[in-house]
């Protein structure tokens, strides 16, 4: 159910996106973005891989919720294998925080290179975050 990296998932029940998930943009994904899960013995982790950005967004979101609705208690999104991000990126952050702090899930970001840290300090929302590293 979680393992696949590139299933397909279908729209789910779990309300959490305030925009349809696949929006257009995203359905024009560049081949060189996936999303990496991996089930841990304490955590769930979503890891993508290259550019997080509009068109790249949605992929992550839904691996998100699919988690969420499989019931995981701990969830880590990790940024590690990003090389940029952009507001996107945060805005998907900043709701998931929000969103499995009203579900009762423990929700960590593990930080990203430089580059991303960067986009989290220039506006100013790093302290806000559940971020760690590892």
């Amino acid at each position: 159910m979680l393992s696949g990296q590139h299933q397909s998932v279908t729209a789910p029940a779990l309300a959490v996106a305030e925009r349809p998930l696949l929006s257009a943009a995203a359905r024009r994904v560049p081949q060189s973005f996936y999303v990496e899960t991996h089930e841990e013995p304490d955590a769930f982790r979503v890891a993508p891989v290259g550019e997080l950005d509009i068109s790249t967004v949605d992929l992550v979101d839904m691996k998100l919720v699919e988690a969420c609705e499989a019931g995981v208690k701990n969830l880590v999104l990790d940024l590690r294998q990003l090389s940029f991000m952009d507001s996107s990126g945060l805005h998907l952050a900043r709701r998931w925080a929000d969103t499995t702090a009203a579900m009762g899930v423990t929700f960590t970001i593990i930080d990203g290179p430089p580059q991303v840290q960067r986009v989290f300090r220039i506006l100013a929302t790093h302290h806000l975050l559940p971020i760690g590293e590892q």
